[in-house]
């Protein structure tokens, strides 16, 4: 499978919502030979080293406020399943995440599961399995970024992203606060029905 045609599949099931797309590339993948689901693996992993830069590391943080291995290989999947376009701009300059769409929590955990799912349904056999026995195609397109992230001060790193980041913060802050205030309200309300304080329920 080309890089073409990996970013065509994506293109034909992308979706805003998660679960929908997992949906849509399942039945995508059904359609496609074993060999065919093995080559889309393989370009999945061109694709997630390509990524593997320090600088989306610093975004990927920026974005989910925190930052794990797995945690990042879930971020860079979550990228590939916005498209082509937002991969390779961010990829070139993670500041341009910018104009993604972004939420508080950047991840896709579930975007390998319809290539498992369809491939063992197929064969019988565990696509990662399969992988192991094979040599993926390696992607020498890049170098390794010579960059050091400064997780202390990643807004004056990427300022687009910061500021794109910061409606996104307050809402969150808002949520919370509302939150807070809902529990206050059941704890008064649990107080006055029982006549004692929490600590005696």
């Amino acid at each position: 499978m080309t890089e073409d045609e990996f970013w065509d599949v994506i293109k034909r099931t992308r979706s805003e919502h998660q679960d929908v797309q997992v949906a849509k590339l399942t039945a995508e993948l059904e359609n496609l030979e074993p060999s065919e689901i093995l080559a889309f693996e393989d370009m999945y992993g061109t694709l997630l080293d390509r990524a593997d830069r320090v600088k989306l590391w610093g975004a990927a943080m920026l974005i989910n406020d925190w930052g794990s291995d797995d945690g990042f290989e879930y971020f860079r999947s979550w990228l590939m399943a916005q498209g082509r376009e937002i991969y390779d701009a961010a990829v070139a300059d993670p500041d341009s995440l910018a104009d993604a769409r972004l939420t508080e929590n950047c991840t896709f955990e579930m975007f390998r599961d319809p290539s498992e799912t369809v491939y063992r349904a197929k064969t019988g056999v565990s696509l990662h399995e399969a992988v192991r026995d094979r040599e993926a195609p390696v992607d020498d397109e890049l170098d390794e970024d010579e960059v050091e992230i400064d997780e202390n001060h990643l807004e004056k790193q990427y300022p687009r992203l910061a500021a794109a980041m910061r409606p996104i913060r307050e809402a969150e802050r808002l949520e919370r606060i509302a939150n807070r205030n809902s529990l206050q309200k059941l704890v008064a309300k649990g107080m006055a029905l029982f006549g004692k304080s929490p600590e005696y329920w």
